[in-house]
């Protein structure tokens, strides 16, 4: 009996210290009723070996992705970022679809961000991405495609410690953004185009 009882001791001490006392998170507080394709991963945004958690799921025309981080002072979940794509040609007036999304730490500083890799629903599909940091105490989006030139599209982009090299076609030019000093001159959140 008493192998018994301190194995399950040792069992909550271990779990209790993994989670670093935080509350157990529930993602039913954060999905609709009628949510499918569920997926939560665990990105740690700020580098303090508290992991956030990136919410994706499904609705029924739409799909939402959220980004969730524990408030140490309420104690609670809270939402810091979210955005939603289309799934159907439904989904209006949401005119975007998700490609990819997968954490990336740009510069090795232990903070990770998120790239979100998006194209617009028109008949001139063009590809875009965002990517969601953690900066000056907030959670914002901190870098989007520098190219602002119409007559070329997006083809993709390629991930490298200090920046994203991204690709278009119409003349096949490259261009690197330098991704730490893209967000030294953004105080504030950069609106999705």
């Amino acid at each position: 009996m008493k192998k018994i009882f301190f194995t399950l001791f040792v069992f909550a001490l271990l779990t209790g210290c993994q989670s670093g006392g935080l509350a157990n998170f529930d993602v039913s507080m954060f999905i609709s009723k009628n949510a499918t394709d569920v997926i939560v991963s665990d990105v740690d945004f700020d580098g303090d070996a508290i992991a956030e958690k990136v919410l994706v799921y499904k609705n029924l025309t739409s799909q939402s992705l959220k980004v969730i981080a524990y408030d140490e002072i309420d104690e609670v979940w809270k939402l810091v970022q979210e955005d939603e794509f289309m799934t159907t040609s439904e989904s209006a007036p949401i005119t975007r679809l998700m490609q990819n999304y997968y954490p990336h730490d740009f510069n090795s500083d232990g903070k990770v961000e998120l790239v979100v890799e998006w194209t617009k629903s028109s008949e001139r599909s063009s590809n875009s991405y965002y990517v969601i940091g953690y900066y000056q105490g907030a959670f914002k989006i901190v870098d989007q495609p520098i190219q602002e030139n119409t007559e070329l599209i997006l083809d993709g982009i390629r991930l490298e410690e200090f920046g994203i090299i991204e690709s278009y076609n119409g003349g096949s030019i490259e261009q690197e953004v330098n991704y730490e000093f893209a967000i030294l001159d953004r105080v504030e959140p950069i609106e999705i185009k």
